[in-house]
């Protein structure tokens, strides 16, 4: 793991042993956290061949799409993670900041748009993963009145160069 740093964030790796099983694409389609007895391990390959579209595989295959994704494509891509990202099941989704911050610059004027969701959890996702992947401690309070935060979202425009 020491040689290959992005490999944890990629797989959400946070403990070792993670075994993480892949399919035939070569997509995570199942992963865990931690040691598991041999009973245990059989049980989550059951599980994980017989749900291969899992939260966390489905987490995974968008961002790994963003990874590859050309130019005209990021942007869609990031509204689909931050749809995953605002959903109320919390379910593998700590490591998309991080993940996104292994992407680079490319993802941040696409964060930008989703500030403004009607919705809540999708426009507080964005506001928190726009501090993560820049570093800044520029507010965003996804509570606050529209023309509070239509400031604070015109302040991380600035913020990024954005117009």
């Amino acid at each position: 793991m020491d040689e290959q740093q992005e490999l944890p964030a990629r797989f959400w790796i946070r403990d070792v042993p993670a075994p993480i099983v892949f399919g035939p694409a070569g997509r995570s389609i199942g992963a865990r956290s931690g040691g598991m007895n041999p009973q245990q391990f059989q049980e989550f390959l059951r599980e994980s061949l017989a749900e291969p579209n899992s939260p966390l595989a489905a987490i995974g295959d968008q961002l790994c799409r963003l990874e590859i994704a050309a130019p005209e494509e990021v942007e869609s891509t990031v509204e689909d993670i931050i749809e995953m990202f605002g959903q109320p099941d919390r379910f593998g989704r700590e490591p998309i900041p991080a993940t996104l911050k292994t992407t680079g610059d490319a993802v941040v004027p696409a964060l930008l748009p989703s500030m403004v969701d009607s919705r809540l959890a999708f426009r507080a996702a964005p506001g928190h993963a726009l501090q993560h992947v820049t570093g800044s401690a520029l507010p965003f309070q996804p509570f606050d009145p529209i023309a509070e935060r239509n400031q604070q979202i015109e302040a991380w425009h600035k913020k990024v160069d954005i117009e």
